[in-house]
């Protein structure tokens, strides 16, 4: 089922994977391309969002993006906060959906 908490296990299980494979035992050169491919991944799920019109889940992509952000293939595929990227997902949820709550709060955040 979507909706509801949903959007928050998805939040996580993104960290998770990012996460996993960052800190992998990957070497460096094969742990970008595994970093991009998580980053398609979540970009992939960013379009089913807007199609499905999932105002919650474009929230917690806005979220991810606002706390981890994305790699930087010039500082050895690190993530890096990306505010413009949070700002522009939660923007997404509160066109789909103004009364949600969690991106009210998190843009204002993005936007401090």
């Amino acid at each position: 089922p979507r909706g509801g908490s949903m959007f928050l296990c998805e939040l996580f299980a993104v960290v998770e994977r990012v996460t996993a494979t960052y800190y992998g035992a990957l070497e460096p050169e094969r742990k970008i391309g595994a970093m991009r491919s998580q980053f398609t991944n979540l970009y992939c799920r960013h379009s089913q969002a807007v199609e499905a019109r999932e105002a919650l889940a474009l929230a917690a992509m806005g979220e991810f993006y606002r706390l981890i952000g994305g790699p930087a293939p010039d500082r050895g595929g690190k993530c890096f906060p990306h505010l413009p990227t949070a700002q522009s997902c939660f923007q997404q949820a509160l066109t789909i959906d103004p009364s949600v709550q969690f991106a009210t709060e998190r843009l204002a955040r993005a936007q401090a």
